[in-house]
Formats: C-alpha cells, sequence, structure tokens
C-alpha cells in the first residue's frame, strides 16, 4: 500500500478535487454532507475554533497494486477509519471518497486536524509529528492484515503533483478560516457540526439501505441505452442540454444552467430552483424503483420534494428533528384536507332556503329526439279524431 499524503488550507478545494463532476463517490466517514459545499460548511464550524491554524486539511490517498484485490467499499472505509485512529485522528470529522479513475485501486481521505469532541474539549490539533514515518508503520501493518501485497515505502518527499496541486487548491479556493478569532464555545462548534445539514445542498438517497448488489443493479440502469431516452421523458427533451456518462453514473446538464448526478442510489442537484430540482429528483427517484427516499437540503426544498414523494406513493424517511416536524406539518395538512373532504361528501347539498334565496319554479320536463316523436306520437292517439280524416300510420 502506498500511502501520500498533502497537508493544506482549503477544505473546499481539496473537496472539489475529490468529488467534483462525478470523480469520487463518498464511501465512509462520520459527515452528514454529501457535496464539497456542505462538507466544507461542515469543517468550517470547527475550523472558527482553530483560525489561526495553517494548514487544518489533512488529505491521504491510500493505493494499491494495479494487480493487487480490490476491496468493497465497506473493507476500504474500515481501512480509512484503522488507519485514521492510528494516526491519531480520533473524533475529527473526516469523508472517504473512492476514485476509479486509474489503473490501481484507491481512496482519498479528507479529514480535519481539529477535533471536534475531546477530553480536553473541541478544538485540540492532531499533531502532525512524525506523520510521514508513522503512516509508513500503519501502511504495512493494514498490508499483513488485509493480505494486500507488500510494496516498498513510499518517500517522503512530495512530488512535483502534490505540489501543484496544493497551490491550486490554495490559489483557486480560499480558506475557510474566519478573518477574525470566534467567541464561539466548544459545545455550540460541537452542536453545530453535529446538526448541520448542509441547506444548499439538494439532494437524495435510497432510504431503504439497498444492499451492495442492488447499488450496483441501479448504477447498470444508468448505462442502459434507454437511459437517455427515459431522462428525457421525465424531464423533457427541450430542458436537456446534454448527458455525460460516467463509470459511476451520470451527469445530467440541463438548459436551465442546472445539473443532476445520478449515482443510481443517490441523485444531487446543483444550481437548481427548489421546485425543479425535487420534481426532477422524485421522477429519477420513482423511475429508478425506489421503495423510499431521504431528502437533504433547505426547508423549502425539503417540504416540496416530500409532497411530491408521497404524492407518487414513494415513502419518505425523514431525518433529523427539523425534517420530522415538517413532515408531521405535511401529514397533518393531508389528513386535514381529508376531513373537509370527507365531510363534503357526506353533507346533502344545500337547499335554496338554506342559501337564502326563493326557490326556482318547476319545469315541466320536456323530451328530446326520439322520444319527444313518441310522446307527440301519443298524444295525437289520445285526441279524438274526426271520422272524415284519414289516420296516418307510423312516426
Amino acid at each position: 500500500m502506498i500511502v501520500s499524503l498533502t497537508k493544506g488550507k482549503s477544505f473546499r478545494g481539496c473537496l472539489a478535487y475529490n468529488l467534483d463532476d462525478g470523480r469520487g463517490m463518498i464511501i465512509g466517514g462520520n459527515m452528514a454532507g454529501r457535496t464539497p459545499r456542505e462538507l466544507a460548511s461542515e469543517f468550517g464550524e470547527l475550523r472558527r475554533l482553530r483560525p489561526t491554524l495553517g494548514r487544518a486539511v489533512a488529505h491521504y490517498s491510500l493505493s494499491l497494486p494495479p494487480d493487487d484485490r480490490r476491496p468493497d467499499d465497506a473493507e476500504w472505509s474500515a481501512i480509512a477509519e484503522r488507519f485514521l485512529t492510528e494516526m491519531g485522528f480520533n473524533n475529527c470529522p473526516y469523508v472517504v471518497v473512492r476514485h476509479d479513475d486509474t489503473e490501481h485501486p484507491h481512496i482519498h481521505i479528507v479529514a480535519s486536524r481539529i477535533r471536534f469532541s475531546t477530553s480536553g474539549g473541541a478544538g485540540e490539533v492532531v499533531s502532525d509529528k512524525n506523520d510521514y514515518r508513522r503512516h509508513e508503520e500503519i501502511a504495512r501493518r493494514i498490508e499483513a492484515d488485509h493480505g494486500f501485497r507488500s510494496v516498498p515505502a513510499s518517500t517522503k518527499k512530495k512530488t512535483i503533483n502534490q505540489k501543484r496541486r496544493n497551490t491550486m487548491n490554495e490559489k483557486h479556493f480560499p480558506s475557510s478560516a474566519a478573518a477574525e478569532p470566534s467567541d464561539m464555545p466548544a459545545d455550540i462548534a460541537i452542536d453545530a457540526f453535529a446538526n448541520l445539514t448542509g441547506a444548499d445542498m439538494l439532494s437524495a438517497y435510497a432510504g431503504d439501505q439497498p444492499s451492495e448488489r442492488k447499488k450496483r443493479e441501479m448504477r447498470r440502469t444508468i448505462r442502459d441505452p434507454g437511459y437517455d431516452q427515459l431522462v428525457s421523458a421525465l424531464i423533457g427533451p427541450q430542458h436537456i442540454k446534454h448527458i455525460h456518462h460516467h463509470q459511476k453514473g451520470a451527469v445530467i446538464y440541463t438548459n436551465d444552467g442546472g445539473r443532476l448526478h445520478d449515482n443510481g442510489d443517490q441523485i444531487v442537484a446543483y444550481q437548481t430552483d427548489n421546485h425543479l430540482a425535487a420534481q426532477r429528483i422524485v421522477a429519477l427517484a420513482v423511475s429508478r424503483g425506489w421503495t423510499a427516499i431521504v431528502f437533504t437540503g433547505s426547508d423549502d426544498f425539503v417540504r416540496i420534494a416530500m409532497k411530491l414523494a408521497r404524492a407518487q406513493g414513494l415513502p419518505v424517511h425523514p431525518k433529523g428533528d427539523r425534517q420530522k416536524a415538517i413532515f408531521q406539518e405535511i401529514l397533518n395538512m393531508e389528513r386535514s384536507a381529508s376531513d373537509i373532504a370527507s365531510a363534503s361528501e357526506a353533507m346533502p347539498e344545500p337547499t335554496a332556503q338554506e342559501l337564502g334565496s326563493p326557490p326556482e319554479p318547476e319545469t315541466e320536463y320536456q323530451p328530446h329526439g326520439l322520444l319527444a316523436r313518441l310522446q307527440r306520437r301519443r298524444d295525437s292517439l289520445a285526441t279524438p279524431e274526426s271520422n272524415d280524416k284519414p289516420h296516418t300510420p307510423g312516426l
């Protein structure tokens, strides 16, 4: 196993490198976010406790040789958790991203060096003393325990590409550190980290926790020849600009400047109106055969999306107290509307007297068409005829 370490200032830049344009898939971690913006917001809550800390981001890459076996997501996630624990990143926010853009299987770990909970309180910084030597020792132990091929230790010196990446991230993605020291108490920072849900993120994932096999089946449907036609029918061909397929899903670009990332069991909307995002996400989820759905985003988006999902018969799993309250509001409104409809059906129409209007005079029924002809015939037969007038049969 080859370990690469980069320490930097910008969470957003590092996360964008790992996740933008469907480059990576989140497979582990202890964070609520699913996009660079949401994750950076969570990291930023703790960054405010240490605004003067320069390199608060630890970015590890763990790689295996191309001919080594490929761990599944669960094993990679366990490896990442063990690696960070042995490196001393206890109680630190982190996210694990799997990349499949090279021949060798590898993951990226983006972790904060600022702890959100310790015996000494939040805000403690993880020491980086002898970190290169320590991560090489940990890598050798992981190789032995998981049966991976043993590879030579990676060099301590950074590669040119790593240096360029650091420079690019710090240049184009400014640090999320606050300009002035924060007065935020440690316990408030912990609560903010735990409760932050990323209001700017509009997304959904399958709420029935599908198995890995089911997830693979969902991703395979994206590669089916009819996928583009299905998306066009759901969203409208006039709204589709381009659909880009990649190994783990597809990115749907729309003419209104938005885009949807469809990964089979997760759908994320970017730069899209709340109502449009909700419509498109729910439509894709229903077409995918999801048996339940979980939403992430602003209250307005969640409320709209929950209503649309229920209208389509798709069960909603609210997450967190805020979403549960929104969901309860929707249920109460549905019950109220149902009660009104039931009462309306059971209640007879009000009479004219009840409405305070004089009753309309009754009109005699006047038949039309064939019935009118038959009525005229009966009337003529009932009228006494003179004997000198001939009787004409027929209608």
